[in-house]
């Protein structure tokens, strides 16, 4: 479906595609997803970012995935509450910025701002953390949520920006 079709059939409340953690949900309306128990889905992550502008200028409209990232740091900050996400992601993008290419780097690192933080749950800890990073809709909030056995966060925010998108050489990355 159009993206234009679905908010107008979003904006309407006539239209839903949701799908809770559980795998459970059964809400057919904007109302029922609002409760709480429910996450849209969209096209890619970068839908649900406030301003996907520096990711798309240097991956295009194809956003990269955010499987296998690798995950640095989780940062909590009591003002807002806000937290920031710093990881690695897997993918360099096939068109890098130039300055990137002649420099040689091969790892693009991004720092995720989450602001306005409703829930947080974090549990485990580990050194060379690598998980599949999900950021869906879950009614008028974002959750972003990961899982890798040994290190689990979930935190329900009001909005998502990048702070920052950069890039450095790997030497382990061949």
């Amino acid at each position: 479906m159009p993206k234009a079709d679905w908010l107008a059939q979003w904006m309407q409340g006539t239209y839903i595609r949701a799908a809770s953690h559980s795998g459970r949900c059964g809400a057919t309306n904007k109302n029922q997803a609002n409760e709480g128990c429910c996450h849209m889905t969209t096209t890619n992550w970068t839908d649900l970012l406030l301003d996907a502008a520096p990711v798309r200028a240097i991956y295009g409209p194809k956003a990269p995935t955010l499987d296998a990232i690798d995950l640095h740091e989780i940062i909590l900050h009591r003002d807002g509450p806000r937290v920031l996400l710093r990881f690695d992601l897997r993918d360099f993008p096939e068109h890098p910025p130039q300055k990137w290419t002649v420099a040689g780097f091969n790892r693009v690192q991004i720092r995720l701002l989450a602001s306005g933080v409703r829930e947080l749950q974090i549990d485990g800890l580990q050194s060379n953390t690598q998980v599949d990073l999900g950021i869906d809709q879950a009614g008028p909030l974002i959750r972003l949520h990961a899982n890798n056995g040994f290190v689990r966060f979930d935190v329900a925010v009001q909005s998502v920006t990048v702070q920052s998108i950069s890039a450095y050489r790997d030497e382990s990355a061949g």
